[in-house]
């Protein structure tokens, strides 16, 4: 079984979890080993990062399944229906 996630997904989480790690107390020295141990690199190992382009057409769909909840979801749901995976039918 892969697990599949947005490749923008990587993008965030590069950008977000060295305020996440601080406010959950670890040093600015310890965040920066694991960001240069390339840590987040290995989650490619686990996680098969998609491109917007494989996904972008079922966009529209995905916004019509989540029907006033949060839009920020679309590409998920989009993503989910390209893996054709049940989703919000």
């Amino acid at each position: 079984m892969d697990f599949l996630t947005l490749e923008a997904a990587f993008a965030d989480v590069r950008a977000y979890l060295p305020a996440v790690l601080s406010k959950r107390g670890l040093l600015p020295e310890a965040i920066g080993e694991l960001l240069e141990r390339e840590a987040l690199g290995r989650l490619s190992v686990l996680l098969a990062p998609v491109a917007r382009e494989v996904y972008a057409d079922l966009e529209v769909e995905a916004c019509r399944r989540l029907s006033r909840r949060d839009e920020s979801d679309r590409p998920f749901v989009a993503l989910a229906l390209r893996a054709e995976l049940p989703c919000m039918d």
